[in-house]
């Protein structure tokens, strides 16, 4: 029985915010089958892919939220690793979402947020088109208000 009337279909709910989310992603759990031109052909559905690598390293390797490093040295034989920069933070948004939603050759992908590849441009970049994003909101907001009370 769920706890506190939830139901067994519910989901935790994780929120990013604008510093967490990233152009970057990192797709952990591929396997280790030769399916990366696949890989890449799926996440172009979610926009354009400017840059990828492949994270063979051990170096390259982010550790994955909870994972431990035995258990990540235990993945690294059957698993590979990506490193994807999209076009627009709006596109690596869509791929976390969509990309892991159908299992990709039996294995569940893992996408995560990789901000720690951006510079200093880029973050300052995001947060300009966050800002831009939001005021356009409120504007618009603000005309169906005088809309409404006129």
């Amino acid at each position: 029985m769920a706890r506190d009337g939830a139901s067994r279909t519910s989901r935790n709910v994780r929120v990013f915010t604008v510093n967490n989310e990233s152009r970057y992603v990192v797709v952990r759990n591929i396997p280790a089958l030769g399916v990366i031109d696949d890989l890449l052909t799926r996440f172009s559905l979610y926009g354009k892919i400017c840059e990828y690598r492949i994270l063979d390293h051990p170096d390259d390797r982010p550790l994955d939220d909870g994972a431990s490093a035995e258990q990540e040295e235990e993945d690294d034989r059957f698993t590979d690793m990506v490193w994807i920069q999209y076009e627009t933070v709006n596109n690596a948004r869509h791929a976390k979402a969509r990309g892991v939603q159908k299992p990709f050759f039996g294995s569940i992908l893992r996408v995560s947020y990789a901000p720690h590849f951006e510079t200093k441009d880029d973050t300052m970049l995001k947060l300009r088109q966050r800002r831009e994003l939001l005021q356009r909101r409120a504007q618009r907001e603000i005309a169906t208000l005088i809309q409404v009370f006129n």
